[in-house]
C-alpha cells in the first residue's frame, strides 16, 4: 500500500497525523469558577509548537454555581478552528468529554438576615423588629467574591411568625439568583390591651383598656392607640391583660342605654313612628330592647342607623290604631 494510501485511509478514520502541531490532552473532569470564561488551558493539558497560543483559546462561560456541563472534543475542535487552528493540526489524547462544574460559594445567611431586617420597618411602621431565624437553602450557590443581598417585595405583607420571604442574590460576576428563604420574625410595639375583663357584647369605655409595649404574636392586626377600640363592641370576651385584636371589635356603639330613639313600627302597610327610651346599647344591626308605648313593656327593635330602631317584635306589642 502506498503512502498516500494510508494517509487517505488515516483521514478517512478521522486519526490525525502523526506530524500534529497541537496535542490536546482532555482531563475527565475540572472545576472553574462560576460562570468564568473558560480557556482551553483550563480543560485539558497542551503540548507541541502551537500549545502556548491554543492555551488563550476561548471556550465559553463556565456553568452556573454548582452546575455542571460535558465539553465534548468537537466543541473543542470547533473552537480551535474558529480561533484559526487548523484541525488537521490537532491530535486530540485523554477523555472524550470533560466535565466542567462551576466553583461557587454558599450565601451567608447573616447576610441574608441582616437584609430582611434593613427591609422589614417598612411593613411594620412604628414597631421594633428583628429576624430571630434564617433558614438558606443548601443548594444556594453564587460565584466567587462579593455579592448583595435584598428582599424582594412580597406577594403579601409580613407577619410575624415563621413565614417564606423571597430574595435575589446579585453576585458581583454572574447573573442574580432569586430563591426562597424561611424566617422566623418577631416585633414588638404599643399594643391597646385589656386592662378587665371585658364580656362578650360590652361597649369598650377608656377605663376598659390601655397601651403597653408587647410582642406581636400572630393572629392580628392589633390595635395600637385606645382610639381604635374605645366605643366599639367586643364580639367575644376579653381577659384582663389581654391584646386586642381589631377582628374581635365590633362597629361602634349608634344607640346608648337611656338614650331617647325613634323606633319605626311597621305592620302591613302601616308604619307607627314614636320615640321611646333604648335599655341598652348596640351598634348598627344589633338587636336592642327599648321601652314600649308609654313606657310599658318591653319591645325588642333593630338598630337602623344612629338614634334610630326598628321594632321586630315585644312580649306587649304595641297596638297599631
Amino acid at each position: 500500500m502506498t503512502l498516500a494510501a494510508l494517509a487517505l485511509l488515516a483521514a478517512a478514520s478521522g486519526a490525525a497525523p502523526e506530524t500534529a502541531a497541537l496535542v490536546v490532552r482532555l482531563r475527565p473532569a475540572v472545576s472553574a469558577p462560576a460562570e468564568s470564561s473558560l480557556r482551553l488551558s483550563d480543560v485539558a493539558d497542551l503540548s507541541g509548537p502551537l500549545a502556548e497560543r491554543a492555551a488563550a483559546v476561548a471556550l465559553g462561560p463556565a456553568p452556573a454555581a454548582g452546575r455542571r456541563r460535558g465539553l465534548s472534543r468537537l466543541a473543542v475542535r470547533s473552537a480551535l478552528e474558529r480561533s484559526g487552528v487548523p484541525s488537521g493540526r490537532v491530535r486530540f489524547d485523554g477523555a472524550r468529554v470533560v466535565q466542567v462544574t462551576g466553583l461557587g460559594q454558599p450565601v451567608d445567611t447573616e447576610r441574608v438576615r441582616r437584609a430582611i431586617e434593613r427591609a422589614l420597618p417598612e411593613f411594620f411602621p412604628g414597631l421594633t423588629v428583628r429576624v430571630e431565624e434564617v433558614a438558606v437553602p443548601r443548594t444556594l450557590l453564587v460565584p466567587p467574591g462579593d455579592y448583595e443581598v435584598e428582599l424582594l417585595r412580597p406577594r403579601r405583607a409580613p407577619v410575624t411568625g415563621k413565614l417564606r420571604l423571597p430574595v435575589e442574590v446579585r453576585p458581583a460576576r454572574g447573573k442574580p439568583v432569586r430563591t426562597g428563604v424561611l424566617a422566623r420574625i418577631a416585633a414588638e410595639g404599643p399594643q391597646v390591651v385589656a386592662r378587665r375583663d371585658v364580656p362578650r357584647g360590652a361597649v369598650l369605655t377608656a377605663r376598659d383598656v390601655a397601651v403597653e409595649t408587647r410582642p406581636l404574636r400572630p393572629g392580628g392586626p392589633w390595635l395600637a392607640s385606645p382610639a381604635e377600640a374605645v366605643g366599639r363592641i367586643a364580639r367575644r370576651g376579653l381577659r384582663a391583660g389581654e391584646p386586642v385584636p381589631a377582628g374581635v371589635l365590633g362597629g361602634a356603639q349608634a344607640v346608648e342605654a337611656g338614650q331617647s330613639v325613634v323606633a319605626v313600627y311597621r305592620s302591613g302597610g302601616v308604619t307607627l313612628t314614636l320615640e321611646t327610651v333604648a335599655r341598652a346599647g348596640g351598634g348598627v344591626g344589633a338587636v336592642v330592647p327599648v321601652a314600649g308605648p308609654g313606657g310599658r313593656g318591653v319591645v325588642k327593635a333593630r338598630v337602623v342607623a344612629p338614634g334610630r330602631v326598628e321594632v321586630i317584635g315585644s312580649d306587649a306589642a304595641p297596638a297599631v290604631e
